[in-house]
């Protein structure tokens, strides 16, 4: 059975701990919506190898954000992050 390069250099727990940071993603009190994108971009440089859709990163970061940051990303987006598809995101 051949074995990823991954496999070799970066144990599962941590691959599987990486991939939670993502998808608890939390916009902190002081950030704006700049530094949120930020901070999420380099959680998911740190979870090498993940296998996240697209839709599913831009769904996880927009839940992530704080209710006020996300009614002004939906309003400058034209409508609801939720309710469009990817590559009109």
């Amino acid at each position: 059975m051949k074995k990823s390069f991954l496999c070799c250099f970066f144990p599962t727990t941590k691959y599987l701990e990486k991939g939670k940071e993502v998808v608890g993603f939390q916009q902190e009190d002081e950030e704006n919506l700049y530094d949120a994108l930020e901070s999420y971009e380099f959680l998911i440089k740190r979870c090498l190898g993940h296998k996240f859709l697209e839709m599913e990163i831009t769904l996880t970061f927009t839940y992530g954000l704080k209710p006020t940051t996300r009614m002004l990303l939906d309003a400058s987006a034209g409508g609801a992050m939720k309710n469009k598809i990817a590559a009109e995101v």
